[in-house]
């Protein structure tokens, strides 16, 4: 886990597995102004990314085949997620886990824009996800789209639903 402001680019991690307690995501970082761009985060056992703190970018990553979660967000404010791919999250083998693919939590004046959601299972916002602006994001093949659970002011305009069994 790293602590501080942070720039991530080009980063591969795969296969990461949690083996002790606290050791549940591939990359965890907290802090402020973080950036992490053009990074793969793929097939790890648990958690792919969790990402805390203020005013991050994640960007033009590609954040698939992770265990429960390929994105786990929360306790921050104006985050930017733009670009990324979010694919085959919330499996571990054939096996559907707990998860929902990809979950923010307590995440204040978010925009999740123009991302690509496939093969899985979406994106839920739970919890005080507030001020958020879901825009022109694709979500294909997914067992549920957006997930908006206890949160408000959240935008959804201009997404594309395709195959999925609930959109918005």
């Amino acid at each position: 886990v790293l602590h501080g402001t942070w720039t991530l680019s080009g980063l591969d991690v795969r296969q990461f597995q949690d083996n002790a307690p606290g050791d549940v995501c591939a990359v965890g970082i907290h802090g402020r102004s973080v950036v992490v761009q053009a990074c793969r985060i793929t097939q790890n056992g648990f958690f792919g990314l969790a990402i805390h703190g203020f005013d991050n970018v994640l960007r033009d990553c590609e954040i698939g085949w992770n265990g429960v979660n390929g994105l786990g967000v929360s306790l921050g404010w104006r985050m930017l997620i733009e670009g990324n791919a979010f694919h085959h999250n919330g499996w571990i083998g054939d096996v559907r886990c707990g998860g929902f693919g990809d979950k923010i939590c307590q995440l204040k004046d978010t925009r999740i824009l123009r991302n690509r959601f496939y093969d899985g299972n979406g994106l839920w916002l739970d919890i005080n996800v507030n001020n958020t602006l879901i825009a022109e994001n694709v979500f294909e093949n997914c067992e549920g789209g957006i997930f908006v659970e206890i949160s408000r002011w959240v935008v959804v305009v201009n997404n594309v639903f395709r195959n999925c069994r609930r959109g918005a």
